[in-house]
């Protein structure tokens, strides 16, 4: 009752539910090192909180900001892109503040597509992709990301059929979860695919501000032509350690702009203006101060102490030029999210599973290395005692399931996906058991 059938379709969402057992276990007395999500252990810049406190101070900062967002943030992220990648933006229709990127990751679908259209969304991702489309009524359509390919997707791949029928194609490097990047000739393929199709793509660039050992990611708007057919999505979370402010821009395609900026003002009224001038401050002061660098740096230290840890247990782990993520093969051959619990069980590392960033996650373990140097230590201590052997189990009991994998709904839908083409571009899955919406979506975030 009270309900929607859209709503009670929808898969668990996989954190919620591994924070609720990391609650327990930390009730219980049980010392756990949660590095599942993604939450920086630095504070906001000085000059970042300095800048919050002056503005909250100030009475024309407590009314509603601008739909659009402030014109002094706007106009600090126009100097931030011409400064970092060379590309000139008029903050009047090319720049939208949103409530942190996911917003307008997800609410993005609903300024361009309409029901039965596709968005060709990448498998495994940042699951707001997939959600927001879904609410918008479009037809999801995967494009696999595998290891032999860098985890970039094949478009070559994508049906003549399907690609008609597209109006959104979300692409996002450096990559969550895999921490893959992407080189300025593939974006180039993706925005003349983008072109030839009449697509808007959407370039997730979340984790833009982290690269090691020399690395900087490079922007989909410095391609030639990617102003025709993209929009890219940034944020304050991870880069300037800011995930609580919700705070996130979009740049880009001004029709593209236009038609996000129609969705939002329908369900929102804009970011707090005092947070937006510390945004403000983020750009023009801590991010030429060196701030990055030390965060980078910290984040690069983790990695490599990790990265050794689990290449003596004899996991094979690549060592990514950005973002705070290793993507760990899952060493059983059971389904990650049950392993993940496992996991945490075991030994009080908790660890998010790759089914919770879709299908294509499966057999893998996503770690992240933005808790406290401390606990990223300490989790690689607790692994090395279990040994190359501990790390196999030799069976998982029913309470696993039970108290941290909840059950998927039964209800079964028509689903597609994009790794299999057939009429119409693409086919149902077939068999005795179709899966269920929930198992196409499952562990959504």
């Amino acid at each position: 009752m009270f309900v929607s059938r859209r709503v009670n379709e929808l898969p668990p969402y996989v954190f919620a539910a591994l924070d609720g057992r990391i609650a327990e276990l930390r009730a219980q007395g049980r010392v756990v090192v949660d590095l599942g999500r993604a939450d920086p252990d630095h504070a906001a810049p000085d000059a970042v909180v300095a800048a919050v406190i002056r503005a909250s101070q100030i009475p024309e900062y407590h009314h509603y900001p601008p739909y659009a967002g402030m014109p002094t943030l706007r106009h600090a992220v126009a100097r931030w892109y011409a400064d970092r990648h060379g590309v000139s933006l008029d903050p009047e229709t090319e720049i939208l503040i949103t409530g942190g990127a996911k917003e307008g990751l997800f609410h993005v679908a609903f300024g361009v597509c309409d029901p039965g259209d596709v968005a060709l969304v990448p498998d495994p991702s940042f699951p707001a992709y997939r959600m927001g489309a879904y609410f918008a009524g479009a037809e999801v359509v995967s494009m696999p990301l595998r290891p032999e390919r860098g985890y970039l997707p094949d478009l070559g791949t994508v049906t003549e059929a399907v690609a008609r029928r597209a109006r959104v194609m979300f692409l996002n490097y450096p990559n969550n979860p895999t921490g893959a990047t992407a080189s300025a000739r593939f974006l180039g393929d993706a925005v003349a695919f983008a072109r030839r199709h009449s697509i808007l793509l959407c370039y997730d660039l979340t984790y833009g501000e982290s690269g090691y050992d020399g690395y900087r990611a490079p922007s989909v708007l410095g391609v030639e032509g990617g102003r025709d057919v993209a929009l890219e999505f940034i944020s304050w979370s991870n880069a300037f350690c800011m995930p609580g402010w919700r705070l996130g821009a979009v740049v880009g395609n001004a029709a593209g702009i236009a038609a996000l900026r129609h969705v939002e003002t329908q369900v929102n009224t804009g970011v707090f203006p005092a947070v937006q001038i510390a945004g403000a401050a983020a750009l023009d002061e801590a991010g030429h101060s060196g701030v990055l660098t030390a965060i980078n740096e910290s984040y690069r230290a983790r990695r490599d102490r990790m990265v050794d840890v689990l290449t003596e247990l004899g996991l094979q782990v690549r060592r990514p030029r950005a973002t705070p993520f290793l993507w760990i093969p899952c060493p059983d051959a059971r389904p990650s999210n049950e392993y993940a619990a496992w996991l945490l069980e075991e030994t009080g590392v908790a660890l998010a599973p790759g089914s919770g960033f879709g299908a294509g996650g499966e057999g893998f373990l996503r770690l992240s290395l933005t808790a406290l140097a401390a606990d990223v230590e300490e989790a690689g201590e607790r692994l090395r005692r279990l040994g190359p052997e501990g790390l196999h189990p030799p069976r998982l009991p029913p309470v696993v399931r039970s108290a941290a994998v909840p059950a998927l709904p039964e209800r079964r839908v028509r689903v597609h996906q994009g790794a299999q083409h057939g009429r119409g571009g693409v086919s149902e899955t077939v068999g005795e058991d179709p899966p269920t919406l929930a198992a196409a979506l499952r562990g959504s975030l």
